[in-house]
């Protein structure tokens, strides 16, 4: 028997010879105990809240479509008053149904820096109109 003190450091030659053999049995998946803890209430299931439908539903999800255009040689008081005859060009030009287009008048051109409307910003005769269409559906056609 050795005398000196433990030490957690590995050694080649160790004092004494281990306290048990080691094991040589292959290992198992298989518990060496049962299981002591019992569920403390059995599983529950819940039914549905609605039965599955035959077909799933092709509801379109709506879409919308926005931009913005500047018009020249038209002042914000004047477009206003014609708000729903835009409304409607715009309509038709994209093909869509009037009630599907709204249009929103604001002053000036913020935004379209184009040269030939440089001119024309300094007064008060282009306005940007927002255009928005209901695109039932089908925004990629718009």
């Amino acid at each position: 028997p050795s005398t000196a003190a433990p030490t957690q450091l590995p050694t080649v030659a160790p004092t004494s010879p281990p306290s048990a053999a080691p094991s040589t049995a292959a290992p198992t998946h298989i518990p060496t105990a049962p299981p002591t803890a019992l569920p403390t209430a059995p599983p529950t299931t819940r039914a549905p809240s609605a039965p599955p439908s035959a077909a799933p539903t092709n509801t379109p999800i709506p879409e919308v479509v926005r931009g913005s255009a500047c018009l020249d040689g038209l002042n914000a008081t004047e477009a206003e008053r014609q708000k729903r005859s835009i409304a409607d060009a715009f309509a038709a030009a994209l093909g869509v149904d009037a009630s599907r287009v709204t249009a929103t008048i604001a002053a000036g051109c913020d935004g379209f820096d184009l040269v030939v409307l440089r001119r024309r910003l300094a007064t008060d005769d282009s306005v940007t109109v927002d255009v928005q269409v209901d695109a039932d559906g089908d925004a990629a056609a718009l």
